[in-house]
Formats: C-alpha cells, sequence, structure tokens
C-alpha cells in the first residue's frame, strides 16, 4: 500500500481555514469526462469538510462553449 503525504503548502492552508480556489478554462468541444474529473474530487471534498474548502470559476471563450457531446452551456 502506497502512502500519499499532503503537499506543505495544501496542509497550512486547510489548517489556517483558507479555501483554495481553481480557475477551469473550458475550450470549445472539451471533453465531460475530464471536466468531471477534475471538478467531482472538490466537490466531494468540501461535502467530506462540511465547508467549502474548495472553490471553482469557469473560463472559455465566448458565451456559448460547447462539449464534444455538442452539449451546450
Amino acid at each position: 500500500m502506497q502512502v500519499r503525504t499532503i503537499p506543505k503548502d495544501h496542509a497550512v492552508a486547510a489548517a489556517a481555514g483558507r479555501q483554495r480556489r481553481f480557475v477551469f478554462l473550458l475550450l470549445d468541444r472539451f471533453t465531460m469526462l475530464s471536466f468531471a474529473c477534475a471538478i467531482e474530487p472538490l466537490r466531494v471534498a468540501n461535502r467530506v469538510l462540511g465547508r467549502e474548502a474548495y472553490a471553482w470559476a469557469l473560463a472559455g471563450e465566448g458565451l456559448a462553449l460547447r462539449s464534444a457531446w455538442e452539449v451546450s452551456e
């Protein structure tokens, strides 16, 4: 079994109760799988911690982005 350690800057931020923020750049025809794999761990961590430890914003070109599955936002 491999043991993973939390990077020091993450541990310090968590101990201080600071929120970590991420901006995801969505390109036209982005894949939903990669998008979900990026967002879901942050959402679950917030739920487990009982607070919004992680926040994210979405950025992209123009107002209407399409995923590779033709789902519009």
